[in-house]
């Protein structure tokens, strides 16, 4: 079950990000009211996709999975906005798609192999996995990493932090530009590297670790901004753009109000962050938002310049799903039958 970019917007996909903390408590929620065997849950910024295993005998019921979510986050969502899938086959192409990148608001992007990587780590430690699931992640990773050796899939602009900052120097001309980056995690690592490419040289960061922050000093030559006094330096810039997992906004209106006198350009706002780092109420002449639904035109323009790699991409995933499929048949039969021996055994007598 997929809560994605194609149907939904980042307004209406925010309020269902899951971070690590909440995927556990999730987890132990969701054991209350439904039996399962097993649960993966990949959250991002274009998508949260829920996968959940359980046995033939015992169905999930997937209105009460909703009504779960629903629950549990405190937040009503339209139905028809999610992805749905039963079929053992058709939720098999869809993680292998994902995992690919193919289902991605970039086309080819890598950053998705990494967040299946690092949630099926999470899902591993917590014991959140049926040998099924653990089995189809695995196996999603290894499909992925073959079609990315085999096809051209992910060359050229292929993560949203690519795509803006070229879409960004096509407009603008970012070389003499100051740009502050909010966050000092891996699409900041990927966004200066970008710049790096485009010869911009102001680039400043902020991030609340310092220890992060250093890495990228020392292997980029950023300037460093301390965390406190980030919004201060906000008025010298011409770009902000925030890269954070925070849960809270980190910067409002009330932020704004202190630094407004001393906006005497135009300064362009960009929030890459699920959930956003930005929360204006109120609309400013020298401020210009900008967030990933704003990228999807050139988006679309990508993904037309890969349909053939897509092409190529597709057939292997078919051959991958297909010996999936045979696996998952002859796994059923095996449990099926040891089952039923266990039935039919009669009781060791005691001496």
């Amino acid at each position: 079950m997929s809560l994605n970019h194609k149907k939904t917007t980042l307004s209406e996909r925010e309020p269902f990000h899951f971070d690590e903390y909440e995927k556990n408590n999730f987890f132990q929620f969701l054991k209350q009211s439904l039996k399962f065997d097993g649960i993966f849950i990949l959250s991002t910024c274009n998508r949260t996709d829920f996968y959940i295993h359980s046995d033939k005998s015992s169905p999930i019921n997937i209105e009460s999975l909703i009504n779960s979510i629903e629950i549990f986050k405190k937040k009503k969502i339209d139905k028809n906005k999610f992805y749905i899938e039963t079929k053992v086959d058709k939720i098999t192409t869809n993680l292998f798609r994902t995992a690919c990148g193919i289902e991605s608001m970039v086309i080819g992007e890598y950053e998705i192999v990494d967040q299946i990587k690092k949630s099926l780590k999470f899902s591993i430690e917590n014991n959140h996995l049926s040998p099924f699931l653990n089995r189809l992640i695995q196996k999603s990773l290894e499909c992925s990493k073959y079609i990315r050796t085999n096809t051209k899939i992910n060359k050229g602009s292929t993560s949203i932090s690519s795509v803006l900052i070229k879409n960004l120097n096509n407009i603008f001309g970012l070389k003499s530009k100051n740009i502050l980056i909010v966050g000092a995690g891996k699409m900041s690592k990927l966004s200066i590297k970008h710049l790096k490419s485009k010869t911009v040289n102001n680039i400043f960061v902020t991030n609340r670790s310092s220890v992060q922050l250093n890495k990228l000093h020392k292997l980029f030559g950023i300037i460093k901004v301390p965390f406190k006094d980030y919004i201060d330096f906000i008025p010298k810039m011409d770009f902000v753009i925030f890269l954070t997992s925070s849960k809270t906004p980190l910067i409002t209106d009330t932020d704004i109000d202190k630094i407004i006198k001393k906006l005497l350009k135009k300064i362009i706002f960009i929030d890459l962050s699920v959930p956003r780092n930005i929360n204006f109420i109120k609309k400013y002449d020298k401020l210009i938002e900008f967030n990933l639904d704003h990228l999807k035109n050139q988006i679309e323009k990508n993904k037309e310049s890969r349909t053939k790699e897509i092409k190529k991409a597709e057939k292997y995933i078919d051959i991958f799903q297909n010996k999936f499929i045979k696996w998952h048949t002859k796994y059923n039969y095996i449990k099926k039958n040891k089952y039923k021996s266990k039935i039919f055994l009669k009781p060791t007598e005691k001496n």
